[in-house]
This record gives structure tokens, sequence and C-alpha cells, in this order.
């Protein structure tokens, strides 16, 4: 009989284990999965291809910042002082009217990589509802001719992006990226995450030694 009431025990503990184990690692995708389309909405990025022969290209990172967008561009390409504008659209059917003008991205000749940062008044989540695209012009006097363009989507840019479209290393680490981009939030969360599991294993060994006894003198 005892030997009985162990092996029901011992099977017990196993299931009870399992089940714990389950429940941890659903826990933690459940919560990346989260903090994943958190990142989507807050998060949007453009990979800007060059058009005419100019051979501009680059990329560009967008942030929400409440009812603003923070539009963070580097780009290599041609010498000059190129008027860049969010469009409506896409870079196949675009509408050739700016809707929100950014900081003109300025190539020198020392390194022929220039940068743009700009504080858009518009929420990113109206950028991402509809078509949107980033489009750089030759000159204010050739507005008509467009050097690059990238349509705007939701995401974080990776390496291999930033790297194939400036032809040099990433972007530094700005905070714009994904759940494992080593922001606040996720240097916090995966101690925690590590922190429960250990402590859902120590309850289950703890159990299991209480138990054992119980079973043995049954």
């Amino acid at each position: 009989m005892a030997a009985l009431r162990s092996a029901v025990y011992d099977h017990a503990f196993r299931l009870f284990g399992a089940l714990g184990i389950c429940l941890a690692l659903t826990l933690g995708l459940s919560v990346q999965s989260s903090l994943a389309q958190q990142s989507s909405t807050k998060h949007a990025k453009v990979v800007l291809t060059e058009l005419n022969h100019s051979g501009v290209s680059g990329v560009a990172s967008l942030v929400a910042k409440g009812d603003q967008t923070q539009v963070g561009m580097s780009v290599v390409g041609v010498l000059g002082n190129n008027p860049t504008h969010i469009h409506q659209g896409t870079c196949s059917d675009l509408d050739p009217n700016p809707q929100y003008p950014l900081t003109n991205i300025v190539l020198p000749s020392s390194t022929l990589t220039g940068v743009s940062d700009t504080l858009v008044d518009v929420p990113l989540t109206d950028l991402l509802a509809t078509p949107h695209l980033i489009l750089i012009h030759k000159s204010q006097k050739d507005i008509g001719t467009y050097l690059a363009c990238g349509n705007i989507v939701a995401g974080a840019l990776t390496a291999e992006e930033q790297a194939s479209a400036t032809g040099g290393p990433p972007m530094p680490n700005t905070g714009i990226g994904s759940w494992t981009d080593g922001s606040p939030s996720t240097r916090a969360l995966l101690p925690t995450l590590i922190a429960a599991e250990l402590i859902l294993l120590s309850v289950l060994v703890v159990v299991r030694r209480v138990w054992a006894p119980v079973a043995g003198n049954g």
C-alpha cells in the first residue's frame, strides 16, 4: 500500500511540475508576444531605396512620442541639400504633395553620409493607419526629381537592413526596436521571468520533500 501511495505521489508531483513549467513558459511567451505587439505600434521603419539612378539609399526609424513622432534618418549618396518629406501613398503610387516636412538631409563631401532628425506633429498611429512614405527630393528647385523613397511600415530596423541600406555598420541603439533591444522594460522583464521560474522549481522541490515522508509513512 505504501509503495502504491508513493507511486501516486510521485506521479502527481511529476504532473504538477510539468504543468507548472508549461505555465511558466506560456506566461513568458505571452509576455514576449505582448511586448512585440506593443513595440510594433510604437515603432516604425523605412528602408530608402534609390530612384532615378541617384545612388542615394538609407534608413529611417520612427518612434511614437504621444501625439508626435520622432523621425531619425541616416542616408548615403550624393552631395547637396535634399528636401525630405512624408507623403501619403506608397513608393509605387505616391501623392506628390508633401504632407509633413522633415529636416533636410545634408550630405557633406567629407563622408557622403547625412543624417536628419525631426519631431513631426502627427501620431505614429496615423502614419501607420494608412499608407505613408518618406521621399527625398533632389533640390528645392528640382523638387519633382526624386532621389530615394521608402514606405513606412511597423516594426524596428534590423541590423541587416541598416547595413545594406547605408553600406556601413548599424546605427547606434537608441531604444527603438523590438522587445529584445536592451530597453529598460526588457532588462526588467527578463530577470522577473527567470526569477518566477526559479521560484516555481524551488516550490516543487520543497513539495516533493514534504510529500516523500508522508508517502513513505502511509
